[in-house]
């Protein structure tokens, strides 16, 4: 069997896309020896890849930026882990997302959120025996609220023609990923445009679209392939969430400080760039701040005496 994989990202001068995993033509697992990817036309870039075994298996991969300097950037997560059988699918396509280490969605991933302030958010949703499908669709969605789930809709036939009463319900079986197996074998197209949406579980109907524009995903008709489209996260609003907690063991003194966990934090009421769970005196995650990037004008723009530096974002790693 032949496995394509595809991703879409604008690299700088001096950038490649690289692709390691745990198969031996992907570097079995050593990023060392992540293979280099082929760049295409619209910043795509692509790799193909041939196994030769006709048992079932399971990979998992992650993309690379490598950069001139010799200094590589991975893509945040261990997700990314696929299993095919080979005497039912001929040619395996994987058309994914990169995903961004810095991206808001991240912090939510992690373990506080997920096995804590979370834990309790998401219902198990159960696949359904679909026999025949051409594609799976992947996303992640950490932010759902209790009761809530993911759902599809399209213009495809098999999607609901955009009808909303008609979406398709997601199943959050394989966490972190919502997924669906849909069968587009009958579509004339070449490709198929879709949005993921909020769906009530109680209720049992679609209550609103992500934001955003339509995802596209291409439609291989040829016998015995199978499409995998993988995002990153459901376009949904990450500064819902607001969160509190009292700090412990620290004062503020006017100017920047460490606390016992090894985390800095400032006087004044920073602006984060970005989320923060912050871990204070080491024990656990009890505050959490979300404002915008005002903080990275302010912190540049400014020196400590006593810290002798330029000020850091509250709350960062040192």
């Amino acid at each position: 069997m032949r496995i394509h994989f595809s991703i879409n990202y604008f690299t700088s001068w001096g950038q490649n896309m690289a692709l390691s995993g745990t198969l031996p033509q992907l570097g079995g697992g050593d990023p060392a020896k992540a293979v280099y990817m082929n760049f295409q036309w619209r910043e795509n870039w692509s790799y193909e890849l041939e196994i030769k075994t006709k048992e079932p298996f399971e990979f998992q991969y992650k993309y690379i930026i490598r950069n001139s300097n010799m200094l590589d950037t991975f893509e945040w997560g261990e997700d990314r882990i696929i299993s095919v059988n080979p005497a039912v699918t001929e040619d395996l396509y994987l058309y994914d997302t990169w995903n961004n280490p810095g991206a808001i969605e991240n912090v939510f991933m992690t373990s506080p959120f997920q096995d804590v302030l979370f834990k309790d958010n998401y219902e198990n949703v159960l696949p359904k025996n679909t026999r025949k499908y051409t594609h799976i669709f992947r996303v992640k969605a950490p932010l759902l609220k209790p009761g809530e789930a993911l759902c599809i809709v399209g213009n495809a036939k098999a999607l609901g023609k955009w009808d909303t009463t008609k979406a398709l319900l997601m199943n959050h079986q394989n966490s972190p990923w919502w997924s669906i197996k849909v069968d587009l074998s009958k579509e004339k197209s070449d490709s198929v445009s879709y949005k993921f949406a909020i769906y009530d579980l109680e209720d049992k109907h679609f209550k609103y679209f992500e934001n955003g524009p339509d995802h596209y995903a291409p439609i291989n008709h040829q016998e015995g392939s199978l499409t995998i489209v993988s995002g990153t996260f459901v376009a949904v609003d990450p500064t819902q969430f607001h969160g509190a907690g009292v700090g412990m063991g620290h004062e503020h003194t006017g100017a920047c400080d460490t606390d016992g966990a090894g985390f800095r934090a400032c006087e004044e009421d920073c602006v984060l760039p970005r989320p923060c769970a912050v871990r204070m005196a080491g024990r656990g995650c009890v505050s959490f701040r979300r404002r915008d990037a005002l903080c990275r004008a302010r912190a540049g723009r400014r020196t400590d005496r006593r810290c002798g530096d330029r000020r850091r974002f509250c709350a960062m790693p040192d």
